[in-house]
């Protein structure tokens, strides 16, 4: 279901983060106009930002060509370069001894 902000077209009140089906008509505000959807411009909740503010140096595997550090400021950048290197991200589940938790990887649920 989408989310959607309402605004009433004759007092101007605001009604933000509404979750409804398209097809949902505009309901009738407490002054008696109707309250239609609007852009408010303050919530996008299906883009994910791909930016890395400051960038990620990276040190191993993708690196320069020289082997020195190389700064990546997008996701979008560093899987270009391991596609292009023909590299692949993997995480492997490594337990300590005796023990089936990892400091280095996590589930979540």
């Amino acid at each position: 279901m989408p989310m959607y902000d309402r605004q009433c077209n004759r007092c101007g009140v605001e009604s933000l983060d509404h979750y409804e089906p398209i097809e949902t008509e505009s309901p009738v505000c407490s002054c008696g106009g109707r309250l239609e959807r609007f852009w408010s411009g303050t919530y996008f909740p299906s883009v994910i930002d791909d930016s890395i503010p400051g960038g990620l140096e990276i040190r191993h595997g993708l690196c320069n060509e020289n082997g020195t550090p190389r700064k990546y400021y997008s996701h979008s950048e560093i899987r270009a370069e391991a596609k292009r290197r023909g590299l692949v991200n993997y995480v492997r589940h490594a337990p300590q001894r005796g023990s089936d938790k990892s400091p280095y990887t996590s589930r979540w649920v």
